[in-house]
């Protein structure tokens, strides 16, 4: 199960980052979301963890006021946000983790 973060160019050079999650590998993950979008997709970066729902849950909240017009999955990130995306996924993934294994409330 996976945290992905794919990136959409559009024909005028505009780039859009998709932050979702998929049970299945991430390439047909991708080929489903081309099939039907003219815009070339691909995929930056990854994450395997079973706290994907969350994470991806999370990322969106952080970005949230960085979504397009579509309002969906679909941001408009800095570089920055991208490079960090995996160690982001990783700081939650450990938060989740903690609270997991020290939280007798959570479930």
């Amino acid at each position: 199960m996976y945290v992905y973060l794919i990136m959409q160019v559009d024909n005028q050079g505009n780039e859009l980052f998709k932050i979702g999650i998929t049970k299945k590998e991430i390439s047909d993950r991708l080929s489903t979301l081309q099939t039907g979008n003219p815009n070339k997709l691909s995929i930056l970066k990854f994450y395997e963890s079973t706290n994907y729902k969350q994470i991806e849950r999370l990322l969106h909240k952080k970005y949230y006021s960085n979504r397009t017009e579509a309002i969906n999955e679909w941001f408009s990130i800095s570089n920055e946000a991208v490079m960090s995306f995996i160690d982001d996924c990783k700081k939650l993934d450990e938060t989740l983790n903690y609270i997991k294994e020290n939280n007798s409330l959570y479930s």
